[in-house]
């Protein structure tokens, strides 16, 4: 069989083994047939009269998806002439007749076609019809007796366990009463099954006469909605999901769930009990106050004499305890007592304080209310943004514990802000310990709201979660947030509110890690929006960086020439800065920049070592190989960068937004930094923070490991990236169009290589489930690899040109491959890799596998890529570089909004990101077969349509394009 032959049959079975992985598992439920009854032994008429066919589901509930049966119009004519009309209706059974309408399938449907004829009927959407029911198929017609349902002697099929007995019957009085048929009609009826959700924490209500409340869902298995109703209305009454207090007594509250997707669940019902207690009589009336006297004091040293010997001072939460109260306003020095058997000298630096003073002397409190603090920015919502590169799902609903810790907890603030919630819905703040509601309100009719309550001072020490629950487009909405309470009645940790999706309760594994970790929870079911924005930039930038998206261009000053060498940063090869060959020297080359008494063995080291780990590693080559143009102008002097690094490193340990491997914000901006002008300097720092973390114990997890490993990629890979997408060394020899190129270098870079960094970023919360990353951090890590982008740039530009020979001499001519078994190994590895990260986005299930080795077969045909066959067509008309980044944006954009729409939820995302992926693997796969051929020749005619390339893609990065909305 000839190659070409043989390579095209491997890929059709790799293809159809992609099928038999990819297709069952995006199956939601298992087709079924409820009733099937063929052939035909005789007719009888429904006009004027109702015939009805019953049939009955099993153990699991069915989403009914059709209703076929087989009919007779004997009306033949000649000319053939209206036989009537019918109507088709699905009746719930009771008592073996048909009882309760639940859908009209047709109504009206003139005949005009004599003989035996079949119509069907498909729900718009699938009816959800109950476990262990029988129901009925019912038919009605009119104008004459030419209209006759076919029926069969056999029995009707099923696959329902177990077998029902079928019912066939007739009425001739609109259904009053029915007569039995001695044989079943002609009819089938398919379905498919369905699953129950499981409902949860439907817990008990309790409130006061008169009182109302909100509601707190249940927490379900699946999405959708829920519906309430009491069981005794005297008791308690039902508006939206708010609950109203009438009579003392007990009643039973049954929550509605309705499933979102009702091709995959059915609806179930969840119930509690709710007790409601009487108004309370109201107390005695206060006796009569003592006589008082009001002292204003100023801001001097006075004395008051007492008539008590001693006098005991408490400073404590604001408790009312009928003594004597000194009250210090907020943001005043606390009031200093000192006593004596006959004197009590007050120093009150405050503006002015109040002290009354009945005329007898029971014993004294000094009371200090807690002060806010000032340095607090109230949160405030944000609306979503429709642009999927740039947006996250907004902040609709925003919370958050008004202090910081070592504040006290007692009167501290938490304040509720929204802007897009349903409108005259209830918003409600909970602190659990002992679940107390600290906050009841409602929303407005446009559906804003702004609160602000406070923590009360029963708190005991330990942990304590808060919970804010709202409604948004008819689904709940749930933002958690929790902290630890002191010995001392203070904060020692605060996690701020975030939105949570299936919250477990105050032992939720997420809530227990930002506790450890003091940093909200990051919880992807809550950002859909943007897990399929990194999809889709993922596979953007696999078609830009992967095999053949990317091409580098060295330039020899002799020849002219150019040599391609495709670039790979996602799989096994990695992109190699090759020294360019110059023949001249330069004002640089005599310089003293360089010049240091290290400067010779470092650039040994540095042109020996490569090569020797080429053998065994792509990327160890192209990291010790990065910072070339820092050596050639600087020498040993360079490494004053690894020293950096490894002082970022140890600050890590002591300036930490969490633990050890995570950085303080600032430090992973100038990590990033760093990262972009040396690669290595990062990686030493990397090496540090990840030793550090081993060593203290801050590994404990899965997610503790893909934080490090996400953490690594963010700051080590920048550079990487960049020379994939466009070339970082490029030697300018005084050619226009050499100099054309190189402005589409500093134009092209920045943009993207920021937009590909802040998806890594983004994907950094994800990995972690911390909110490591705001969207303001995000900004910011935008503009500065702009900014180091072109300063690397710049510096490269300036190595080449003005240090030529030194830049032959600080690294190798020529890198080597790794060995055959060694990409192997990273294959496998790399496989290993895409499971634990794509494991809190997805899960581990055969569907993360089968993406898993999706995503490996570009790097699996890589090794063979030599006798693969190739076609110099191909590789013309194949969009390449930023044509194929922006296609397959556009294309990923297209299948995000029309598999998931603006505002896809974790199940539909779940069921449809393998789609997401395949276009960016088969653009990569089908390159493969094109690697080489002739470009263009009319370069300025490709360069004039690529200025319109850039901008649409630049403008899709940015958000200041948006496609579909």
């Amino acid at each position: 069989m000839p190659q070409t032959r043989r390579w095209g049959l491997g890929i059709i079975l790799l293809a159809v083994l992609f099928s038999l992985l990819a297709f069952p598992l995006a199956a939601h439920a298992t087709d079924v047939s409820v009733y099937s009854n063929t052939g035909l032994a005789g007719e009888t008429s429904f006009a004027g009269v109702e015939l009805a066919q019953s049939f009955s589901t099993g153990s699991n509930p069915i989403g009914l998806g059709s209703v076929s049966f087989q009919y007779q119009n004997i009306n033949d004519g000649p000319p053939p002439a209206s036989g009537g009309s019918y109507a088709l209706e699905l009746f719930a059974g009771n008592g073996g007749v048909p009882s309760t309408l639940i859908a009209t399938l047709a109504s009206d449907v003139t005949v005009t076609t004599p003989g035996n004829l079949t119509d069907s009927y498909t729900p718009i959407s699938p009816i959800p019809l109950a476990p262990n029911s029988q129901y009925f198929v019912v038919l009605s017609g009119s104008i004459g007796n030419s209209l006759l349902w076919s029926y069969s002697n056999s029995a009707p099929t099923t696959d329902m366990t177990p077998t029902p007995t079928f019912l066939s019957l007739s009425s001739s009085d609109g259904g009053a009463t029915w007569t039995s048929l001695s044989n079943d009609f002609l009819m089938s009826v398919d379905g498919t099954t369905l699953s129950a959700p499981t409902l949860s924490g439907f817990s008990a209500i309790s409130g006061t006469q008169g009182q109302s409340q909100a509601i707190a869902a249940p927490t379900s298995s699946a999405p959708g909605t829920f519906s309430y109703a009491s069981s005794s209305t005297d008791v308690a009454t039902v508006a939206g999901s708010q609950i109203t207090f009438g009579n003392a007594g007990t009643t039973t509250l049954t929550a509605t769930f309705t499933p979102a997707d009702a091709t995959t669940y059915y609806s179930a019902t969840i119930s509690a009990s709710v007790t409601v207690v009487g108004v309370p009589p109201p107390p005695p009336p206060p006796p009569p106050p003592a006589p008082t006297t009001t002292t204003s004091v100023v801001p001097i040293t006075t004395t008051t004499t007492s008539t008590s010997p001693t006098v005991t001072t408490t400073t404590q939460p604001t408790r009312s305890t009928g003594s004597t109260t000194t009250t210090t306003q907020p943001n005043t020095t606390s009031t200093t007592i000192t006593t004596s058997p006959t004197s009590t000298t007050t120093t009150a630096p405050a503006p002015s304080t109040s002290t009354t003073s009945p005329t007898s002397s029971p014993p004294t409190t000094t009371t200090t209310l807690p002060t806010q603090n000032s340095t607090i920015t109230n949160p405030t919502p944000q609306p979503p943004n429709d642009g999927l590169f740039t947006s996250t799902e907004g902040s609709q609903f925003v919370a958050q514990i008004d202090a910081t810790t070592g504040a006290p907890v007692d009167g501290t603030h938490v304040t509720v802000n929204a802007i897009t919630a349903d409108p005259d819905t209830a918003i409600t703040v909970e602190v659990h310990s002992t679940p107390q509601v600290i906050l009841n309100s409602v929303t407005s009719a446009s559906g804003t709201f702004s609160g602000v309550t406070t923590l009360p001072g029963s708190l005991e020490p330990g942990v304590h979660v808060l919970i804010i629950r709202a409604t948004y487009n008819g689904l709940p909405v749930t933002l958690v947030g929790a902290f630890v309470m002191s010995p001392t009645d203070q904060f020692s940790t605060i996690v701020q509110p975030t939105e949570l999706s299936n919250y477990a309760g105050i032992s939720d594994p997420r809530i227990v890690r930002a506790l450890r970790f003091g940093l909200p929870v990051y919880d992807v079911g809550s950002h859909s929006r943007t897990t399929v924005g990194v999809l889709v930039a993922g596979g953007s930038l696999l078609a830009l960086v992967g095999a053949g998206g990317a091409l580098s261009q060295t330039t020899a000053v002799s020849g002219q020439s150019s040599s391609h060498s495709r670039s790979k940063v996602a799989s096994a090869v990695t992109k190699k800065l090759k020294a360019v060959q110059t023949k001249h020297d330069s004002w640089g080359d005599s310089s003293s920049t360089w010049r240091h008494p290290l400067t010779e063995r470092v650039d040994r080291y540095f042109r020996e070592l490569p090569p020797k780990a080429g053998r065994y590693s792509a990327l160890v080559p192209r990291v010790l190989t990065d910072g070339s143009w820092l050596r050639a102008i600087f020498g040993a002097w360079s490494m004053l960068l690894l020293v950096a690094g490894s002082a970022l490193g140890i600050l890590s340990l002591f300036f930490h937004s969490a633990a050890p491997f995570v950085p303080s914000v600032c430090l992973i901006y100038l990590l990033i930094a760093l990262g972009v002008l040396d690669a290595i300097a990062s990686v030493v720092a990397w090496v540090v923070i990840a030793a550090a973390s081993v060593a203290v114990g801050s590994i404990q997890s899965s997610a503790d490991v893909r934080t490090l490993l996400g953490l690594g990629v963010l700051i080590v890979t920048v550079a990487f990236i960049a020379h994939a997408i466009r070339p970082l060394r490029r030697y300018i020899i005084g050619d226009v169009s050499q100099r054309w190129e190189r402005l589409f270098d500093y134009t092209v870079m920045p943009v993207f290589i920021a937009f590909a960094t802040a998806s890594m970023a983004k994907a950094l919360n994800g990995l972690s489930g911390l909110t490591i990353l705001s969207d303001a951090n995000l900004s910011a890590i935008r503009w500065i690899v702009v900014v180091m982008i072109v300063i690397r740039l710049l510096g490269e530009d300036a190595a080449l040109h003005f240090y030529p020979e030194r830049s032959k001499a600080v690294q190798p001519a020529k890198l080597t491959s790794p060995r055959l078994q060694f990409n192997v190994g990273a294959l496998i590895f790399k496989f290993l890799l895409y499971l634990l990260v794509m494991d809190p986005y997805f899960g581990l299930s055969a569907r993360t596998v089968t993406a898993a080795v999706l995503l490996a077969i570009p790097g699996v045909l890589k090794l063979r890529e030599d006798s693969l066959p190739n076609s110099p067509l191909l590789h013309r008309w194949l969009p390449r570089g930023l044509t194929s980044f922006l296609f397959m944006m556009v294309l990923g954009s297209f299948l995000s909004f029309h598999l998931l729409g603006l505002n896809p939820t974790t199940s539909t995302v779940d069921s449809t990101f393998l789609w997401l992926l395949v276009p960016g693997v088969a653009i990569s796969v089908i390159e493969l077969f094109g690697r080489d051929g002739t470009d263009w020749t009319n370069v300025w005619i490709k360069r004039g349509l690529g200025v319109f390339v850039w901008l649409a893609a630049a403008g899709l990065v940015t958000g200041n394009l948006i496609l579909f909305k």
